[in-house]
């Protein structure tokens, strides 16, 4: 329910009067998933934290810049976009053209 409620809100959103721009949705999806990619992993190491777990040198890390501004990487993030085998998910494979 909520993820066709959220479907639906983007593209009345980024509808206009020829339709929807593909690569605006796009870019609006993958925002998206970043952040939630990002919370998801933020959440992880906060439960692991929290319960004297260890946390995996590259799982994350917050990189500043001299500017001031903040970015988040790590493992964890990665596998969170970019299912493989390893963490059980679907492999993402280039589509075939018949």
């Amino acid at each position: 329910m909520a993820v066709g409620n959220l479907r639906e809100s983007i593209l009345k959103v980024l509808a206009n009067e020829q339709g929807v721009h593909v690569e605006t949705l796009m870019a609006a999806l993958g925002a998206l998933q970043g952040f939630a990619a990002q919370n998801a992993a933020l959440k992880r190491f906060h439960h692991a934290r929290t319960n004297n777990e260890v946390v995996p040198e590259n799982a994350l890390a917050l990189v500043r810049t001299v500017d001031e501004k903040r970015f988040l990487f790590g493992d964890w993030i990665n596998k969170a976009i970019f299912f493989t085998e390893e963490n059980r998910g679907p492999s993402r494979r280039p589509c075939r053209h018949t």
